[in-house]
């Protein structure tokens, strides 16, 4: 079996980092995804490293891929099964180099946020360097 969700699209909103009970650092966040008139808004999640990273380097309006599982879970209430469906980020790029947070551009960097592996960063001329393309 393959669960995999690949999402293009816009934050709606500046993500909010919290802490579940257990103490891990999460977030919920919504792309806004398609054009014109026929938008899908998807409610995301996130978890530990890739939470963080996404609060401290993304703002409203700007542009990243995520790359989930949809996770169905189950709650039971008063004998009624009610089934809900959560996209968990298990990846997330980010798909732009302006900073929206100082309103600025920013230098060319290409981030890549994974849980494996945390945060990496490089610069366009490292990249350059290394026979790498944008």
């Amino acid at each position: 079996m393959y669960n995999r969700t690949v999402l293009l699209g816009r934050l709606t909103k500046d993500p909010n980092l919290e802490k579940t009970k257990s103490g891990k650092s999460a977030v919920t966040f919504t792309v806004a995804c398609g054009y014109g008139d026929n938008v899908d808004f998807i409610k995301c999640k996130a978890y530990d490293k890739t939470a963080e990273n996404l609060c401290k380097y993304q703002r409203k309006g700007n542009l990243i891929l995520v790359e989930a599982a949809v996770k169905t879970y189950v709650k039971e209430i008063d004998n009624e099964r009610t089934y809900y469906q959560d996209i968990v980020a298990n990846h997330i790029q980010f798909a732009e180099s302006k900073n929206y947070a100082d309103d600025e551009v920013a230098e060319e960097v290409s981030y890549d946020v994974d849980d494996s592996s945390g945060f990496h960063e490089k610069n366009t001329k490292q990249q350059e360097d290394e026979g790498l393309e944008m």
